[in-house]
């Protein structure tokens, strides 16, 4: 843990050297943390996106300003949704 955390606080510019045999575990949490990424970018174009694009959507459309804060997603309930449908 205190190898990871240095890694990426320091790039490795504080001299904390691990043993030969476990150096490798720099480039595996190199591509765990890519991986993450991409999982991560891909959750975003996937759930947030189109949530975005729903709410901007609605706004263009001429949704009152007063209104507003029914589209943000912490006020959206089944209720809500059963009774716009």
């Amino acid at each position: 843990m205190l190898y990871s955390v240095d890694s990426m606080t320091t790039r490795g510019a504080s001299g904390l050297m691990l043993q030969r045999h476990w150096q490798m575990m720099g480039a595996l949490e190199a591509a765990d943390g890519m991986l993450l990424f991409g999982i991560s970018t891909a959750h975003m174009f996937a759930v947030v996106q189109p949530l975005a694009y729903i709410i901007m959507q609605r706004i263009a459309e001429g949704w009152p300003n007063s209104r507003i804060d029914e589209l943000m997603p912490w006020a959206w309930s089944p209720v809500a949704q059963q009774k716009a449908a």
